[in-house]
C-alpha cells in the first residue's frame, strides 16, 4: 500500500486526497497507546506533501458500528484527524461535506442529534449560497463564499439493495454480487439516504466499505446523484485493487479508475526475476570453470 501509494503520488500529484474510512483495522479494541501507534503508522505509510489537503470519513473499524460506538472512541478519533459527524469545508470554490455514517442511524443518540442538526443547517447554507433570501436570513453569517453542489464523502454506501446494480472491472465476486445488503450494516439506511439527497442535494457521492467498486445513480427531485464507491486499496480484500482519480471544478467533475498491480502479477515476477538471476550465477560458474579446465589442459599438454 505504500509503495502504491507513494507511487501514484509522485505521479500524479494531487492537491487533495481523500481517505473514505476504514484507517485502521482495530481502531474499537486498541488501547490509547495503540492508537497513537495507529495513527502514526497511517501518516507514515500515507505520507503527503505538507500543502495538500487530506479529508478523512471515519469508518467502522476505526470507532466501531453504531451499537458499539461510544463518546471515547469517537472523540479520540475526532481529534486525531480534525473530522466531526459532519464536516462542510470548501476548497478552491469545491463544496466537500464529510459524514460519519455511524452517525446516520437516525435515533437521537449522542452522535446522530447533532449529525442530524448539522445536516440542517448545512442545508440551510448551501441554501442560502444558491440565492434564497429566506435562507439567508437566518444564516447570514455562517454563508458560503460561493454556491457549488456539493460532494459528499462518507464510509458507508448510500442505500442500495445489493450489489447486483454495480458493472465495473473491480466490482463484487458473483458469488456475493447478488447478496442483499442490509440497512446501517452494508449501507445507510433508506430513510437517511432521502433525507440526505433532499437537503443536501449532492452532485457526487463518494463511498467505501463494501471492499468493492460500484457506480450507481441515485434519483432525486428529477435530477441523478452520482454515487461511487471505491473499493478497498489492499490486497487482503481485493484481488485487483484499484484507486480513484477525481478532477473537480465548481460545476464539474470527471472521475478515472486507476489499477494496481495484482498480487499474483508481483510475485510471478519476483519468482521469474529470482529464477532469472540464478540461472545466470550458474551459467557463470560452469563457464568460469569452463575456463579453468582450459588453461589447466593447455598447461599439461
Amino acid at each position: 500500500m505504500h509503495r502504491a501509494f507513494q507511487t501514484a503520488v509522485a505521479l500524479h500529484k494531487p492537491n487533495v486526497f481523500i481517505f473514505l474510512g476504514d484507517l485502521f483495522d482495530e481502531g474499537k479494541w486498541c488501547r490509547p497507546e495503540e492508537f497513537v501507534e495507529y495513527v502514526a503508522r497511517f501518516h507514515d505509510l500515507f505520507s503527503v506533501p505538507e500543502d495538500a489537503h487530506v479529508l478523512i470519513a471515519v469508518g467502522n473499524h476505526d470507532i466501531g458500528f453504531h451499537y458499539s460506538v461510544n463518546p471515547y472512541l469517537v472523540n479520540r478519533f475526532q481529534r486525531a484527524f480534525d473530522v466531526g459527524p459532519v464536516k462542510m469545508l470548501q476548497i478552491e470554490g469545491v463544496t466537500f461535506i464529510i459524514l460519519n455514517s455511524m452517525a446516520m442511524e437516525g435515533d437521537n443518540c449522542f452522535l446522530c442529534k447533532p449529525a442530524l442538526n448539522r445536516v440542517k443547517i448545512i442545508s440551510k447554507q448551501l441554501s442560502c449560497a444558491a440565492g434564497d433570501s429566506e435562507a439567508c436570513r437566518h444564516w447570514q453569517s455562517l454563508a458560503l463564499h460561493q454556491y457549488s453542489d456539493p460532494i459528499i464523502l462518507q464510509h458507508y454506501p448510500l442505500f442500495r439493495e445489493s450489489d447486483a446494480v454495480c458493472n465495473e472491472p473491480d466490482e463484487a465476486p458473483a458469488d456475493i454480487k447478488n447478496i442483499m445488503f442490509r440497512e446501517r450494516w452494508e449501507c445507510i439506511s433508506k430513510d437517511s439516504t432521502e433525507m440526505l439527497l433532499e437537503l443536501l442535494s449532492p452532485r457526487l457521492v463518494l463511498s467505501g466499505h463494501t471492499h468493492h467498486g460500484c457506480h450507481v445513480k441515485h434519483m432525486n427531485q428529477g435530477s441523478a446523484t452520482h454515487e461511487y464507491t471505491i473499493p478497498s486499496f489492499s490486497w487482503r480484500n481485493k484481488r485487483n485493487p484499484t484507486f480513484s482519480m477525481l478532477t473537480v471544478s465548481s460545476n464539474n467533475y470527471s472521475i478515472y479508475k486507476c489499477h494496481m498491480p495484482q498480487e499474483i502479477t508481483v510475485i510471478s515476477i519476483y519468482v521469474i526475476s529470482t529464477a532469472c538471476v540464478i540461472a545466470w550465477l550458474v551459467k557463470k560458474k560452469l563457464r568460469s570453470q569452463g575456463i579453468i579446465y582450459t588453461k589447466v589442459s593447455r598447461h599439461i599438454d
